[in-house]
């Protein structure tokens, strides 16, 4: 209710940080707006607030993408994706209320700690997998129109084109 232009700037530049693998985007804008001085409940409401038109964004793209498809979409599909937007949605509410439930008495340390351990872990996995993998196969060479023969038609009077007059 009472933020400063300059704090909801900083929070949309933590989303935009989002872009980069690896970043989340509620992470991200949850911490900017604890930075400047919000609760951690408000920062995390606006930080879902800040996904809405995101979402609603992709969703419509997605929607014309789908009736402007080359394929048409049958009933039984679009069933399937009705039932499977309203089970998101449920879920995707129930979250978010554990979320803010969570932050109105605890930290986000929890959190914290889980994404440093998994991240730690990942690398960890990449370096591990790293070793073991076998040298890349050579590609193989692809002929083009420089490295095939010519090959080139007699020229007879029959192929050339008659003279203009």
């Amino acid at each position: 209710e009472n933020l400063k232009l300059a704090d909801a700037l900083f929070v949309g530049f933590a989303q935009a940080a989002a872009l980069f693998p690896g970043v989340s985007r509620s992470g991200s804008t949850i911490t900017a707006g604890l930075f400047t001085g919000m609760t951690r409940e408000a920062a995390a409401r606006f930080s879902f607030l800040l996904m809405t038109p995101i979402m609603i964004a992709a969703t419509a793209y997605k929607t014309v993408k789908l009736f402007t498809g080359a394929e048409p979409v049958t009933a039984d599909e679009w069933s399937g994706m009705l039932l499977a937007a309203a089970v998101a949605a449920v879920t995707g509410y129930a979250a978010i209320a554990f979320l803010l439930r969570w932050l109105r008495t605890r930290s986000m340390a929890v959190f914290a700690v889980w994404r440093i351990l998994v991240g730690a872990f990942a690398i960890g996995l990449y370096f591990v997998q790293g070793h073991n993998r076998p040298a890349p196969a050579t590609p193989a060479a692809v002929p083009t129109a420089i490295s095939r023969p010519a090959v080139a038609a007699p020229v007879t009077a029959a192929t050339l084109p008659p003279l203009a007059p």
